[in-house]
């Protein structure tokens, strides 16, 4: 008989909920606490940032009114920032999250919104702005950051709770996909049943390969920007849900931060927008999905 379930507390959150994401997240940061910034986008959007505590960020587009909201902040080294929030009171539900590279005075923003898709209603669409930070006394900086194709065959295995860890292989700059893995290991004694079981279980795995779509966006050497919206299910069933996942990662410390925006179909589609953060490492693992065509897209 089975013992009982062991779930490791997170030194970090006493009360960690376990959706499986957010147990290693790192403490919060509240580093901008008091720091006011421009932003000069490249869609022609300018907006000035204030960070009035550790919760409350005043803001808002240039001759508009500033707004407040609550954010929350992770920090991946000492010159980027991963800040994040919701703008209540909108037709849509719309998440903006800004990657703020202090180095480069350099900034990358996603506004993601749920409800545009009216066939897809739990369906997360997204857009990314590049742009820039005016410094006062200082010329605006004419680089960007920039979508790239660094990453593609890579493959890194994210450790998020002790109790979740998923790989995720860039297979090419537009999409993701998780490997399906071997078969599990049976014992030598192991019945005809359960191998036939087993058997069934991994062919089912291997028709429902999870890919989708998602960007790569390379913020300095060994720093990237990068996101998916888990769409290709949620396009053939509505019901569910078509997530938004983005993370900013170190890979020589092979380190990630991020936030999930999303609607949880198995509570009654409750909203959800939070940051999280976790450690892997990378692996060359032969995988079926190396050489499988896709079977939703031409590419």
């Amino acid at each position: 008989m089975p013992g009982p379930e062991i779930r490791y507390p997170n030194p970090f959150l006493p009360t960690a909920p376990w959706n499986g994401l957010e147990q290693f997240r790192e403490p919060l940061c509240y580093d901008l606490k008091g720091r006011a910034f421009q932003l000069v986008m490249d869609n022609g959007c300018r907006y000035a940032l204030h960070f009035l505590s550790e919760e409350m960020i005043a803001w808002g587009e240039q001759g508009k009114a500033l707004r407040w909201d609550t954010y929350e902040c992770l920090k991946l080294d000492d010159k980027t920032y991963f800040v994040n929030w919701e703008i209540f009171g909108t037709p849509l539900r719309h998440c903006l999250t800004l990657v703020l590279d202090l180095q480069a005075d350099l900034v990358t923003a996603v506004h993601a919104r749920i409800g545009e898709v009216k066939t897809a209603p739990y369906l997360v669409t997204h857009d990314i702005v590049f742009g820039a930070i005016k410094t006062p006394g200082k010329p605006l900086n004419p680089m960007r950051h920039a979508f790239t194709p660094d990453l593609t065959g890579k493959n890194i295995f994210w450790r998020y709770s002790s109790n979740f860890g998923i790989t995720h292989a860039f297979i090419t700059e537009h999409f993701l996909r998780v490997p399906i893995g071997q078969p599990r290991e049976l014992p030598p004694d192991a019945t005809q049943e359960q191998i036939r079981e087993r058997d069934a279980e991994y062919e089912r795995r291997k028709k429902h390969l999870f890919e989708i779509p998602a960007f790569y966006v390379k913020i300095r050497e060994d720093v990237y920007f990068f996101g998916f919206i888990e769409e290709t299910e949620c396009r053939q069933d509505p019901t569910l849900c078509g997530n938004s996942l983005i993370m900013v990662m170190d890979t020589n410390k092979i380190h990630d931060i991020g936030r999930c925006f999303a609607s949880d179909y198995e509570n009654h589609y409750a909203p959800q927008n939070f940051v999280f953060s976790a450690f892997g490492a990378f692996h060359q693992t032969p995988d079926l999905i190396d050489g499988m065509p896709s079977p939703y897209r031409i590419f």
